[in-house]
């Protein structure tokens, strides 16, 4: 067991417009599994593709955010969450004056790049 305040997180995110993201916590094994905590300034950022299989579930606890998920916008607003597959084009957009605030979980298999160790981890065999 690990507890860890929100002070501890690094922020391995900053946006050219003001925004951050701080990683809270992540497991390791099976696959990673990130906890993130979103700031998104107005504005758009965009995401390169990840790993094969990746996906994304986001929950908007301020604002109206606007998911680009392979050429499409989805608005997701305060109190709604998405998930998707983060292997394929996708970004993030804030049409609004007002930073939105979100809370980020990201999944991917094991064996690929962990951002904490800033290494490629070893496939369990």
């Amino acid at each position: 067991m690990k507890i860890t305040s929100a002070a501890q997180a690094p922020v391995l995110w900053q946006g050219e417009h003001g925004g951050t993201a701080h990683l809270l916590s992540g497991l390791g094994e099976p696959d990673l599994v990130e906890l993130w905590d979103w700031r998104l300034a107005p504005g758009r950022h965009r995401s390169p593709d990840h790993p094969r299989d990746t996906r994304e579930v986001l929950h908007v606890l301020v604002g109206t955010l606007v998911v680009l998920v392979d050429g499409k916008d989805h608005r997701v607003r305060t109190g709604e969450t998405i998930e998707f597959h983060a292997d394929r084009e996708h970004g993030y957009r804030d049409d609004t004056d007002e930073p939105a605030r979100l809370m980020m979980v990201t999944s991917t298999p094991s064996g690929e790049w962990d951002r904490r160790t800033r290494s490629r981890r070893p496939r369990q065999e």
